[in-house]
């Protein structure tokens, strides 16, 4: 039997990436009280239905009485070594008391030890004179680590009931997307006001037709409370959707306005003005990440209740992971971008702070150029900023 120790961390990963790597059948946790009792529950449940480890131990230790701390570590390797285990210490992310008391263990018992760069996802192995080490005498595993999984390690859950279809990473999904973004990109900060506008006046019949007379449509655009209140500026953006197909048999003359809509999806995109920027950041991010995901709906605390009025849920609008390290993505398009800046940073920091843990990175998306006070908050936060 392969036994490892380790101090638990609060970090997450830390405390899996062994077990995540090797082949571990046995798990001792060193860690304080309130940590353990925090803990355990989700760190017992993970390691045993996603790492196939057989048996998981928590032992709380002083916080400042070392002594006791090294003969509660003696004690079980003893008993381990009486029953011809092979012993490993983990010490990942561990804090300086249990480092010192794993140290001294190690030196006089010849304890193999070892530690994670959790980003490069790679053993080091230290010279304590054991004579084996993980690396040469253990067995070799790998787990690869999707989005559910990782947000479940944070003891959270990713809610797929709640995610729209137009934002899953398919061809048919990026395609209209990546048309539609070529348009909001010539018509700027028309957008918006357009996608409302669509979604409220012409989102049309269920074969996907729309039909509406010219003074009706004239009128409507008269009562909107920002710049895109001209037949001009609705049939120039009409007419771009025309030409790349995504709307056919336009008519916008003779008193009538009239058209079809592709398909739904086209319908959709159009609708809910910020998923096409959505999925073409994700298209982007894809390029170098493992798993990714646009639209992104978070539960806090893993369980899902049926009602958003029974669950705390928070969306992030894009989502990767590259092995052990995910980052949160925000996306923010249109001519308010500089007034919503500083409240995007804020949430975007929040939600990788809860799921995201300190490996995490975090980048927002915009498309319009924001201050230079605002650029510094951002690389204070270490939030990278993309303009597109």
């Amino acid at each position: 039997m392969t036994v490892l120790f380790e101090f638990l961390d609060k970090e997450p990963i830390e405390n899996y990436i062994t077990c995540l790597n090797y082949n571990i059948d046995k798990v001792y946790f060193l860690g304080y009280f309130e940590e353990i009792k925090r803990q355990k529950e989700r760190v017992k449940a993970f390691l045993k239905g996603y790492c196939g480890v057989k048996e998981v131990s928590f032992d709380p230790i002083s916080e400042s009485d070392i002594q006791s701390v090294i003969k509660n570590i003696k004690d079980h390797i003893e008993y381990e070594k009486s029953q011809k285990n092979d012993v490993y210490f983990d010490i990942t992310g561990g804090e300086s008391l249990i480092l010192v008391a794993f140290g001294i263990v190690a030196s006089e018992i010849k304890v193999p030890i070892h530690f994670f760069d959790v980003v490069e996802n790679r053993i080091h192995e230290l010279n304590t004179g054991a004579s084996s080490s993980l690396s040469k005498t253990g067995s070799k595993r790998e787990v690869r680590m999707d989005l559910d999984a990782y947000l479940m390690m944070q003891g959270a859950k990713i809610d797929h009931d709640r995610h729209k279809s137009n934002k899953d990473a398919t061809s048919t999904n990026i395609s209209v997307a990546l048309q539609i973004w070529e348009i909001i990109k010539d018509v700027g900060d028309l957008w918006n006001p357009f996608s409302m506008f669509m979604s409220r006046y012409m989102s049309g019949d269920d074969s996907l037709h729309v039909s509406m007379e010219a003074r009706r449509v004239i009128e409507l655009l008269g009562k909107s409370n920002n710049a895109f209140d001209t037949p001009a500026e609705l049939n120039a953006i009409l007419d771009k959707f025309e030409e790349r197909g995504l709307i056919t048999a336009l008519v916008h003359s003779d008193g009538r306005y009239s058209f079809t809509y592709k398909n739904s999806k086209v319908k959709r995109f159009i609708a809910e003005g910020g998923s096409a920027l959505e999925v073409k950041t994700m298209e982007l991010e894809s390029k170098t990440a493992d798993y990714y995901m646009a639209g992104v709906h978070i539960d806090w605390d893993g369980k899902l209740n049926g009602s958003e009025k029974d669950d705390l849920n928070n969306e992030i609008d894009v989502l990767k992971l590259n092995g052990f390290v995910p980052t949160f993505i925000s996306c923010k398009g249109g001519k308010n971008v500089q007034n919503k800046f500083p409240e995007a940073l804020y949430e975007l920091d929040t939600l990788t702070r809860r799921f995201g843990g300190k490996y995490a990175r975090k980048k927002i998306y915009i498309t319009q150029d924001i201050s230079d006070v605002h650029g510094e908050r951002a690389r204070e936060m270490n939030i990278e900023v993309v303009k597109l």
